[in-house]
């Protein structure tokens, strides 16, 4: 688990202490939710056999890709031509079979806006577990947030936050 926020940092943002396994509850559900978005939070190297589109076309599987130091077709090496930051490669010459590609991907760090999106989630999500805005006892009426709905409040990401994250400014390999 890569440290979005700290266990302190969500206790001083919400001015009370938070149990451990809430804190890990409310990070993991936070880190699988901003992954989707922006691919891996940590930096990865596999190996896979991907299919080849118009006899010279190869979509990679992962966003955020740093580096790729490896394509070849039945054991035998592959020139390739990628342009990076786009996930898909150019091979020499066509082939009808698939590929085997090792590359990198995910980032070494995350950024201070990734870091305050998933904060700024975590102690809502804590606060105000149902999303609820205001609340009347007479004749009793909810209002929930915007974005926050019944089976929508809890963890959830507003979408505000997903721009932030898939802002380009907002996410950047390294």
């Amino acid at each position: 688990m890569r440290v979005l926020f700290t266990q302190d940092e969500l206790a001083t943002l919400l001015g009370s202490d938070v149990p451990t396994d809430t804190y890990n509850l409310v990070h993991g559900l936070i880190e699988g939710q901003i992954e989707e978005l922006v691919g891996p939070l940590g930096a990865h190297t596999s190996t896979v056999v991907l299919p080849v589109e118009n006899g010279d076309t190869v979509r990679l599987p992962w966003r955020a890709v740093s580096a790729v130091s490896a394509v070849t077709v039945d054991g035998v090496a592959v020139d390739f031509i990628w342009d990076q930051p786009v996930p898909r490669l150019r091979l020499s010459r066509c082939t009808s079979g698939p590929v085997t590609v090792t590359a990198t991907y995910g980032t070494s760090w995350i950024s201070a806006a990734t870091r305050a999106v998933a904060l700024a989630a975590a102690a809502r999500a804590i606060a105000n577990p149902q999303g609820v805005r205001s609340e009347s006892i007479d004749d009793y009426s909810v209002t929930y947030a915007d974005g926050a709905e019944p089976g929508r409040a809890g963890v959830h990401l507003t979408q505000a936050e997903v721009d932030a994250l898939t802002d380009s400014t907002a996410y950047v390999t390294g």
